[in-house]
């Protein structure tokens, strides 16, 4: 009864190209269940496989930025999903059945005030929701820290995010040692590969 009323006053329309009515229309919803491979340009030898969750390009890509940018919070649901779905390919790729651990890329403090909320923390909250609801046994845990400063992505191209990004993403220093090498070893054997070399703890 409410959300019809809610439509009312403020219209929604589809994130992804703007058909009334709708979080997201049908057609653009089928373009977050299409999870594909991907290529890291640097990686160990023996890499568990890369998806991603969808190709960031059409309406994937006013999709994202309306979650990331503009407060669309309703859409972590079908974002949440899009990610718990290419979790569940990698794990179907690698032939595993062990848990999974989720390790969120931190936003920067300044990018979070400035959203007024995090809006990677919601995402990974509602891609472990899916995945529970799947029966895949899954934990979050935010082992990652930044260090230095980078340029709103906004308007770079895939190669000019890479360089940006570049050593901006470390380990947490309480967690360095032990843990480090605990999730290295964790994510390794839980892709049913031999692990390589871990990082010094």
């Amino acid at each position: 009864m409410l959300e019809p009323l809610v439509d009312l006053v403020l219209p929604r329309v589809c994130a992804g190209c703007g058909h009334p009515g709708c979080l997201m229309c049908p057609r653009c919803a089928a373009l977050l269940a299409r999870p594909r491979l991907a290529t890291p340009r640097r990686h160990p030898d023996g890499f568990p496989p890369t998806v991603a969750a969808a190709a960031y390009a059409g309406p994937v890509r006013p999709v994202v930025n309306a979650f990331k940018e503009h407060g669309r919070t309703e859409l972590a649901a079908p974002l949440g999903a899009a990610l718990a779905l290419a979790v569940v390919v990698v794990r179907a790729g690698a032939g595993s059945a062990g848990p999974v651990l989720l390790v969120p890329l931190p936003s920067s403090r300044a990018a979070v005030r400035e959203r007024g909320r995090d809006h990677v923390a919601e995402l990974t909250r509602a891609a472990v929701r899916e995945l529970r609801r799947a029966g895949v046994p899954v934990t979050a845990a935010r082992l990652l820290g930044r260090r230095g400063r980078v340029r709103d992505s906004a308007g770079l191209d895939a190669r000019q995010r890479r360089a940006n990004l570049a050593g901006t993403f470390v380990l947490r220093e309480p967690v360095r040692r032990g843990a480090a090498c605990w999730w290295w070893s964790t994510t390794w054997s839980a892709a049913g590969r031999r692990s390589p070399r871990p990082p010094p703890c």
